[in-house]
């Protein structure tokens, strides 16, 4: 049994896995009813005790979803590298239509509760601000990407512990530690670094500094995500609500954006490829969802960390083989520099 400060020197570890995550569950919980342990519908469930393959099957799911993570950032940069004029809101629109649609579908088979009204007022309040920090960080991912390498973007968004851990210090009264704050400090230099690399055709506008600017962002609320998101898992919410929400919520933005600001959406441009790209992007989104959720399962987040990572090289090498980006000696630097702040806090309190 850990005492409760070893627990809060555990945090930045504990956030570390859920870089593109919009589900946190790490606690165990013994008083889950039998008929109840099914891999969605209890976020308390923890399984690493139970399965002496624990560790194995959580290895192969975290590999699947970094694959689906992947995969979904891949597509999203090739439709707006085949057809610029195609926004975020265009991405995000079917990130919505596919997470909504899988969620509610299994919520209907399995028989789980979905009135949020249902949970309580406390619950609905912490909702609503998960969704509103959830559509702001995608709507800020989403067009951050259109305008930066996809490798430097994710790697950017993958600063997200670090705010996480800066996050919880300040709602949620854990402590952070000097190497923590050292890290951030390093990273925001990394990033400066990055963004020395301008393109010929944009050096005359800010589109690439915007994209800089909307990723550091997506990064940053995803701390406020975090937080609201530990709320809901300390109340043993089933899994499914929180994604089944915000699949609703996002639906929703698409509906508004449509109504008051039709020229963000472009149905139009949707041609048989961007379609397959489309439907791509929803439903690895769904698939990575899935797969991250059973992984941590099966082991704590702390342990599954470095595997997530494996999607910033997966991203190197797609701008390097497909985008054919040329990087100069400020973004390896920088790179590098963002690494060690990722890998440090974790190697030193391991």
């Amino acid at each position: 049994m850990t005492s409760n400060n070893e627990e809060k020197d555990q945090g930045y570890n504990k956030l570390s896995a859920y870089s593109h995550s919009f589900e946190v569950s790490c606690q165990k919980d013994d008083e889950v009813p039998q008929n109840s342990r099914r891999f969605l519908n209890s976020s308390g469930l923890h399984l690493e005790d139970e399965d002496k393959y624990a560790y194995l099957k959580a290895f192969f799911f975290m590999t699947l979803a970094t694959l689906s993570w992947s995969l979904h950032h891949l597509c999203m940069k090739l439709i707006y590298w085949r057809t610029p004029e195609i926004t975020g809101f265009d991405t995000i629109s079917f990130f919505g239509y596919f997470t909504f649609a899988f969620y509610f579908g299994y919520g209907l088979v399995t028989g789980v509760d979905m009135n949020i009204f249902n949970y309580g007022s406390q619950v609905v309040k912490i909702m609503s601000g998960r969704l509103l920090c959830g559509v702001l960080l995608d709507i800020f991912i989403s067009n951050g990407l259109r305008f930066i390498p996809i490798s430097k973007g994710v790697l950017i968004f993958s600063l997200n512990p670090l705010f996480c851990a800066i996050a919880a210090a300040i709602f949620l009264k854990e402590r952070i530690t000097l190497i923590s704050i050292g890290s951030t400090i390093g990273a925001f230099l990394g990033i400066y670094l990055l963004t020395l690399n301008q393109s010929d055709e944009v050096k005359e506008d800010s589109r690439e500094l915007l994209g800089y600017t909307l990723t550091l962002l997506s990064a940053v609320t995803y701390g406020s995500v975090f937080v609201f998101l530990r709320a809901l898992n300390n109340m043993n919410l089933p899994l499914i609500i929180s994604p089944l929400y915000f699949g609703i919520a996002t639906c929703f933005q698409t509906l508004l954006v449509f109504i008051f600001k039709r020229d963000l959406l472009n149905f139009e441009l949707y041609d048989s490829v961007n379609l397959i790209l489309l439907s791509l992007v929803g439903t690895t989104a769904v698939t990575g969802l899935i797969t991250m959720n059973i992984a941590n399962k099966y082991s704590l987040a702390s342990k599954m960390a470095p595997i997530s990572y494996l999607e910033n090289v997966f991203t190197l090498l797609a701008d390097i083989l497909i985008f054919h980006y040329h990087f100069v000696s400020t973004d390896v630097v920088g790179m590098i520099i963002i690494v060690i702040c990722l890998a440090a806090p974790m190697i030193l309190k391991s």
